[in-house]
């Protein structure tokens, strides 16, 4: 695999779970349930 195509596969990746860790982290803090799930890139 080529590194160019690997490093856009990743950034994509780390995207979508930043994505959807914000959008869980704002429902969990609304329900008052876990906090603090940080997730370091």
């Amino acid at each position: 695999m080529r590194r160019e195509a690997a490093h856009r596969q990743h950034s994509r990746w780390s995207f979508l779970l930043y994505w959807r860790l914000s959008r869980g982290q704002q429902r969990f803090n609304r329900r008052g349930g876990r906090s603090g799930i940080v997730v370091e890139v």
